[in-house]
């Protein structure tokens, strides 16, 4: 999943709302987001990488589109992976109404002709819809890859959040 095997990559996972409050998400502000690292085998940091959310009605994701998200974490210099939980602090919190699937989209742009070092793996379990889509590339720019060439699988990493309470009504 992070893998510095690929100069860019352009991944995107669906976090269904039904499995999030199962696990006892609530609605509410996002102000972090992290993903459980099983092994880590990247020698080098990933550079231009950027997380971004996005609400969705769809149930599983296609090969043949990208779901809209929007930045909430952006890193132009470099970003190291370690054993365990890697926590992103978002920039630009996000409100998710508690209804709504989630997809989280995580993308790179390393220098072209950047060398292969490893891929880290992610705790996860396997789930009978396509919730995981993504697609990896050389010189090109990892955020902007187009969906031609790229692939859906039924495996859903561990993920977790930091959520405020959601802002109350406004009284009228």
């Amino acid at each position: 999943f992070l893998s510095s095997n690929s100069e860019d990559q352009r991944t995107q996972i669906l976090y269904r709302a039904s499995d999030l409050l199962a696990a006892g998400f609530r609605s509410g502000t996002i102000n972090q987001i992290g993903i459980n690292l099983t092994t880590k085998n990247s020698a080098f940091p990933f550079e231009n990488l950027n997380v971004k959310l996005g609400c969705t009605n769809k149930t599983q994701l296609s090969d043949t589109v990208w779901e809209p998200t929007s930045v909430v974490y952006t890193n132009a210099i470099i970003f190291t992976t370690v054993l365990g939980w890697n926590d992103f602090i978002l920039q630009n919190t996000f409100d998710w109404d508690g209804v709504s699937n989630i997809v989280l989209e995580i993308c790179w742009d390393q220098p072209d002709g950047f060398p292969s070092t490893g891929q880290d793996a992610v705790s996860a379990s396997t789930v009978n819809y396509n919730c995981f889509h993504s697609r990896s590339a050389g010189s090109a720019v990892g955020c902007n890859l187009t969906v031609t060439g790229s692939q859906v699988y039924q495996i859903l990493p561990e993920m977790r959040a930091n959520l405020c309470a959601a802002p109350p009504l406004p009284v009228t």
